[in-house]
């Protein structure tokens, strides 16, 4: 855990994905006063709907471990394989065909129509929720991710904007092609030069996202 971690999370967001298999978010959130609240993880090998909630007054923030946790070796995702099995996961929560407990959940497409009243997983937030990617190059073989922000883009694409009302925007370092393909993916990318000085762009990152929600 670090100063920049307690600050992006002091953020007013009660929703953290991370990408991370360690605990260093949850580490700070409990550094921060927050003590554990609720918690998902019985999923064996894929991370749909793997999360952690902390509280703390009124204030809950619940942070989804969308590639595995340390805790538990076999969610870790590592390799091919794993990576589209869960693509295959994915796929069957956004077309209604995924059970939680023998309930099968409704196609995004509908529950988008009807208005998502609750986060069922962190797939949910990159159709429903502004998204803030910070301290996350996403890298290539990252295929899970690039796969949903595709599909979001293609629903925009084909008549459903009107029912996709939230923004997803990267901020941090970025190639140009790399930028380039995110932006036909419909994110904002707001490109940072750290300048050897990664404390400073983090930084500037925080104000730039506390400016844009408040």
């Amino acid at each position: 855990t670090n100063e920049m971690y307690k600050q992006m999370i002091s953020l007013p967001f009660s929703q953290i994905i991370t990408t991370n298999y360690d605990a260093a978010v949850t580490d700070t959130l409990k550094e921060m006063g927050y003590s554990l609240n609720s918690k998902s993880f019985q999923e064996r090998l894929y991370s749909i709907r793997r999360y952690v909630s902390y509280k703390k007054g009124e204030e809950i923030k619940t942070v989804h471990y969308a590639h595995g946790d340390i805790q538990h070796p076999y969610s870790i995702m590592l390799g091919l394989n794993h990576y589209c099995g869960s693509i295959g996961k994915i796929n069957e929560y956004i077309k209604g065909k995924y059970t939680i407990q023998d309930n099968v959940i409704t196609e995004m497409y509908s529950r988008l129509r009807a208005g998502i009243s609750e986060i069922k997983s962190w797939i949910d937030l990159f159709f429903c929720s502004d998204v803030y990617i910070v301290g996350y190059g996403l890298d290539y073989s990252d295929i899970d991710l690039w796969w949903i922000l595709n599909i979001r883009n293609r629903y925009l694409q084909h008549g459903c904007s009107e029912i996709i009302k939230n923004k997803i925007v990267f901020l941090g370092e970025i190639e140009k092609s790399k930028k380039e393909l995110l932006e036909s993916f419909s994110v904002t990318v707001n490109d940072y030069d750290p300048k050897n000085n990664y404390k400073k762009m983090y930084e500037t990152i925080y104000d730039a996202i506390k400016n844009q929600i408040t």
